[in-house]
């Protein structure tokens, strides 16, 4: 979007910006088909899944509703005993969609998102729950502007070795170590993995995303249309295509990427 602000005295130009979807109340309805659940922002320690911790779980939605039963319930069932796995699962299932969480998990390795739940922070990420579904939460992804980063979740430059079952991740990260060492979900994860490096992730497939896109917004960026100097990031025209086109580019880290996903996962048991 082009964004002009009047401050009383005519139109001033602020610059070219992108607009993200927050996921409040129509996001809510549209996906879920109701707005009337808890919709979490987590954050700090709690962020993290090891303890409940009201203060760490701040409210989007029902904000003077003293009710954190979902949330708690959620942590309870994912550090409680797993001598029985199959119960453990089941309890756990039923607070919190395990199988959503898993799919964005296996696709955020894959791009090596760093400021991720199990990377840097526990806070990029909001939780809702659906009074639709029993009041079980769902994982909404948030803030991945450093995915394909060369020391993201997962590891490694974009053609070095990925951690793609994340042995380095301890308990401190209970929903990622808890999950790969059940081997039921490690099987899911593995399943997403594969089918995101077909689909989502499949490099001749991305590619044409990835240069359609360049196409759609290059000449509003650096073309007749494009910014004036000094207010654009951007660089010079050679130097914005080469985000895409050039070696150490974006169609470039797919390519190595996928290549070093697929290789970690022939290796895996």
């Amino acid at each position: 979007m082009r964004v002009y602000l009047d401050r009383g005295s005519g139109s001033s130009y602020l610059g070219l910006y992108t607009m993200v979807e927050v996921p409040d109340d129509p996001f809510l309805e549209l996906m879920f088909g109701s707005d009337e659940g808890n919709l979490y922002k987590p954050h700090s320690t709690g962020g993290r899944w090891t303890v409940f911790d009201q203060n760490d779980f701040p409210k989007k939605t029902n904000e003077f509703d003293e009710d954190w039963t979902d949330i708690q319930g959620a942590i309870a069932a994912l550090n409680a005993s797993k001598l029985d796995r199959a119960s453990w699962r089941q309890r756990l299932e039923a607070r919190f969609d395990v199988n959503g969480f898993l799919r964005w998990l296996a696709l955020n390795t894959i791009v090596a998102n760093t400021d991720a739940y199990g990377g840097l922070s526990a806070h990029n990420y909001y939780l809702y729950g659906s009074p639709r579904h029993r009041d079980r939460l769902f994982w909404i992804p948030w803030d991945h502007d450093l995915a394909m980063s060369t020391g993201g979740l997962g590891g490694g430059a974009a053609g070095g070795n990925v951690d793609l079952f994340h042995a380095g991740i301890n308990a401190s990260w209970p929903l990622i170590r808890f999950f790969m060492d059940d081997p039921v979900y490690r099987a899911t994860y593995r399943a997403h993995v594969e089918s995101l490096l077909e689909t989502v992730f499949e490099p001749s497939r991305l590619s044409a995303r990835l240069q359609s896109e360049h196409a759609r917004i290059a000449p509003f960026i650096i073309g007749a249309s494009g910014e004036s100097p000094g207010r654009s990031f951007a660089g010079t025209p050679a130097e914005f295509d080469a985000t895409v086109f050039g070696s150490s580019g974006l169609i470039a880290y797919v390519e190595s990427r996928a290549a070093a996903v697929r290789r970690a996962l022939g290796a895996a048991q």
